[in-house]
């Protein structure tokens, strides 16, 4: 019974403030200090639980009679910890569902940057390539071997640079289940050989070869052209 009383005075401790009855001003109200929750429910069931020791105590120890009424105390006490309990879960549900709230308006957000982002890079991409195409197609002033090696390298590269761009588009489209894929027999080398053209001139300083050993003969993969690089 001493055990039920600290326990009492502890859990009417974390009763907010605010909600408690001050007898010198009622109409003060104080800011709510440290709280526990559900703390009046487990208030009122440990109140519950030390009336129902006290009045077994009496009928044990002075013979004062407890059969007339019926024991009213252990419903009352399980009928606060039933509140108690559904008032946490209630709580922990409503936090799950604000949290699930602000994790799809991130997840909206982080999906018009990505196509915000995505559109910026592709208008100074396609001038590129399209400078570079102007390059080798320019009659007048036809370019050399060379530069026309480096030319449709470049070509390459910023049209690899512009499918990573789409691909990122792609990715939104993804989990929106919307995203297609072109499938067509694709000739494995020549598009290894492009990798290959594209890495040898940036390890050009580093004395690094890179070989195609892919067979000439190699039959067709079923891929997407645009996506197989």
């Amino acid at each position: 019974m001493i055990f039920g009383t600290v326990l009492a005075v502890w859990a009417i401790g974390f009763i907010p403030r605010s909600r408690r009855i001050c007898l010198g001003n009622w109409s003060r109200s104080t800011p709510p200090s440290r709280k526990v929750e559900g703390s009046l429910y487990l208030a009122v069931a440990v109140i519950a639980l030390n009336v129902f020791a006290l009045v077994q105590n009496l009928n044990v120890y002075f013979a004062v009679p407890v059969d007339s009424v019926p024991p009213f105390e252990p419903l009352v006490y399980l009928l606060m910890l039933a509140l108690l309990m559904s008032l946490r879960f209630s709580n922990a549900f409503r936090k799950i569902e604000e949290l699930s709230v602000q994790l799809l308006k991130a997840d909206k957000l982080k999906d018009e940057f990505l196509a915000r982002t995505s559109d910026e890079f592709k208008s100074p991409l396609h001038g590129v390539m399209h400078i570079a195409r102007s390059m080798l197609d320019n009659a007048n002033h036809p370019p050399t071997a060379e530069q026309r090696e480096k030319l449709e390298l470049i070509t390459s590269i910023t049209g690899r640079l512009s499918q990573l761009v789409y691909d990122i588009l792609d990715f939104s489209r993804l989990k929106q289940g919307e995203l297609a894929v072109d499938s067509m027999p694709v000739d494995v080398r020549p598009a290894v050989e492009m990798q290959v053209r594209i890495y040898s001139f940036l390890c050009a300083d580093r004395n690094i070869r890179l070989e195609n050993r892919v067979p000439e003969h190699l039959p067709y993969a079923i891929a997407d052209e645009s996506r197989f690089g």
